[in-house]
């Protein structure tokens, strides 16, 4: 069983629109505000293919679409895989402490 977590931006006026999947399961869109968060868990399959990505949106001029979790992501997750949407891109930490150990993996792009 891993465990993610999607944090919004702190301190910002602007929701975080998201929009979580994988091939079988589709968390569906969700918009996120100062300090709110999105959870889901999931069973990994046993050919260690599972992915799930998502595509966040913070207000009209950025975005962003990558993977969560796929068999290369979890090998640096504690049982908990966090992303955090900050103002100078998306942040990944595997500890179980979401703000321990986060390192900066994407930047935003404009929106098209």
């Amino acid at each position: 069983m891993t465990f993610l977590q999607t944090l919004s931006a702190p301190n910002s006026s602007l929701p975080l629109r998201v929009h979580c999947a994988s091939g079988d399961d589709d968390i569906g869109f969700h918009t996120l505000y100062t300090h709110n968060d999105l959870h889901w868990s999931f069973c990994t399959n046993f050919g260690d293919t599972t992915l799930f990505f998502c595509h966040l949106w913070w207000g009209n001029t950025v975005e962003k679409a990558f993977d969560v979790f796929s068999s290369s992501i979890d090998k640096f997750c504690d049982g908990t895989c966090n992303w955090v949407a900050r103002h100078d891109g998306i942040y990944f930490s595997g500890n179980r402490d979401p703000m321990v150990g986060l390192i900066r993996k994407h930047y935003w792009e404009a929106t098209q």
